[in-house]
């Protein structure tokens, strides 16, 4: 896979060259750009097929460089040191991203990941998703927005009101949303979706094997210590939990 390197930062160019050297030999290395302008030229001379742009630059950054792209027809991998929404947006819009320092065994899953979405369609529909996450101005929790998970073999789109609960499968995790007949099998773990969903007010990590959307709950079990979802599934609560799950039901007026 040709790929380019967008980076202001000398040592995070070349530290992620020397990651990407040593551990996914699949990357072949084209160059690499210091400013937003440079690497909007070298996007257009190398026409590469994965792309690591960093997201904040002096000249343009890396969402006005985008911007200025008549079309996204590679494979887009966000690297950042910071900046807790982008992080989240690209999440919701199934891009990756790269949090600096940049772990080698995360740098292989992504490069992975940008492959074989890069052998998929819909890179263009993705890129647009994210601009909208962009123009939401810092608050994706407040909103309803749209949603996307690319399994193996597909990417499907949905909206965050109909993601029911989100079950833990070691490094894995099913998503089960009320438009879809059977979970999705999405290779991202649990954990890294409670930092995509914190701070969310109906969301909550109630048992470390499951996440779940609290407008979804029909029923709490007291007895069993339990939630009855919208889908049937009941779903245990950690004890440690369940004082703060009948609070935050009782404030959504669900009733407990």
């Amino acid at each position: 896979m040709k790929a380019i390197i967008i980076d202001d930062e000398v040592k995070s160019r070349e530290a992620l060259a020397d990651l990407l050297q040593l551990y996914c030999p699949s990357v072949s290395l084209l160059g690499w750009a210091e400013t937003g302008e440079k690497g909007l030229e070298l996007i257009r001379q190398k026409r590469p097929e994965l792309v690591f742009l960093d997201v904040e630059m002096p000249d343009i950054d890396g969402f006005e460089l985008l911007r200025r792209l008549d079309r996204v027809d590679f494979a887009l991998v966000f690297t950042t040191a910071y900046n807790q929404y982008a992080v989240r947006a690209f999440e919701f819009s199934a891009l990756d991203y790269l949090l600096k320092p940049i772990d080698a065994a995360r740098l292989v899953q992504t490069v992975h990941r940008a492959g074989e979405r890069q052998k998929q369609r819909g890179t263009v529909s993705q890129y647009q998703l994210l601009l909208e996450m962009i123009h939401l101005n810092g608050a994706p929790a407040a909103t309803d927005h749209r949603i996307v998970f690319a399994t193996q073999n597909e990417i499907v789109y949905s909206w965050l009101r109909n993601l029911i609960r989100i079950d833990a499968d070691t490094n894995f995790s099913y998503i089960k949303l009320t438009d879809q007949s059977r979970p999705l099998h999405i290779g991202k773990n649990i954990g890294e979706y409670e930092k995509i969903l914190e701070g969310h007010p109906h969301f909550m990590r109630v048992h470390r094997s499951h996440l779940i959307n609290l407008f979804h709950v029909k029923k709490y079990l007291r007895e069993d210590g339990m939630l009855l979802m919208t889908d049937g599934l009941k779903i245990p609560v950690a004890a440690n939990k369940r004082e703060e799950v009948l609070q935050r039901l009782q404030s959504m007026d669900l009733g407990a």
